[in-house]
């Protein structure tokens, strides 16, 4: 598992921090190796991201759906009346057709039915959707998966397009600013774990 999901349930009070803070802490943070502070899976997903062969990516995508179509049927009970389409498990695009589509309200009416019988509590990390939508639904990350596979994703972008760890990055993304309730108070925010300016 990675620190940063290690160290997730600490992610409010350090965003909450005052600036000294969060900036000690991020010098501190930037010392951990990367490999240790994005998980042993990490160098995968970064080398996953850079594919460039439109067949080995189409290739990849098929198989990641079909694995996740059905390890859905077999272990998600909202879906077990579904089950009968494991036998198509090959043509995931065509499996995925058959699935209804579901709202928000509907998950919310019974998530536990969402979640997979298969995968134990402990490897689950708690979140919410957030930003501008106005009712925000708890949801669960896969430790030492989802946000390990974000970052290796995202650190091929950046490469990409010609970022460096070192530099700066504009996030608009709805955080709320702590100081930004005050007469006169500051609009934005410096995070220095990401190396990020959040609006």
């Amino acid at each position: 598992m990675s620190v940063e999901d290690l160290l997730y349930p600490l992610l409010a009070s350090y965003i909450k921090s005052p600036q000294w803070v969060k900036d000690s802490v991020g010098r501190a943070y930037s010392w951990v190796p990367v490999s240790m502070r994005r998980g042993r899976n990490y160098s995968r997903f970064v080398s996953e991201a850079s594919l460039r062969n439109e067949g080995e990516i189409r290739q990849l995508s098929s198989r990641k759906l079909s694995a996740t179509l059905q390890w859905t049927l077999e272990s998600v009970p909202a879906y077990h009346q579904y089950r009968h389409l494991l036998n198509r498990a090959d043509t995931p695009i065509d499996v995925l057709r058959d699935l209804p589509l579901l709202s928000k309200e509907e998950i919310k009416r019974d998530p536990i039915s969402f979640l997979s019988t298969a995968s134990p509590s402990h490897l689950r990390l708690k979140t919410f959707t957030g930003g501008s939508i106005a009712t925000p639904m708890a949801f669960y990350l896969h430790k030492g998966i989802t946000r390990t596979k974000e970052y290796g994703y995202i650190a091929n972008f950046h490469l990409r397009t010609g970022l460096t760890e070192n530099d700066v990055v504009l996030a608009l993304r709805g955080r709320p600013v702590p100081t930004s309730k005050h007469p006169g108070g500051q609009l934005w925010m410096y995070e220095p774990i990401k190396k990020r300016t959040d609006f």
